[in-house]
């Protein structure tokens, strides 16, 4: 087997640079999935305990005011717009 994402190691060897950046893609995909559901599970149980203890004015608190968490105020960046021939040309000209 090949590494955590467990391709036996003769598969590996028959896939094009293509196929193994878009398994490594899809492997880290899943594994910030997995990252950010155990950063929720946490958020909930956490709050979940420190509700009764809260004053009356901090008991309007939602989870995201009590644990922000890094991913949900994240703002998906727009992809880089691909150069044509011509472009990369002029580029490698200006080198």
């Amino acid at each position: 087997m090949c590494g955590e994402i467990g391709i036996p190691i003769n598969q590996y060897y028959k896939l094009t640079h293509r196929q193994v950046a878009n398994i490594i893609a899809g492997y880290n995909n899943k594994q910030n999935l997995l990252l950010q559901n155990s950063w929720l599970q946490t958020r909930e149980i956490a709050f979940a305990i420190i509700q009764p203890h809260l004053d009356k004015r901090h008991k309007n608190l939602s989870k995201q005011q009590f644990m922000p968490l890094w991913f949900e105020n994240h703002k998906p960046t727009k992809p880089k717009p691909r150069l044509t021939r011509e472009q990369i040309k002029e580029k490698f000209k200006s080198v």
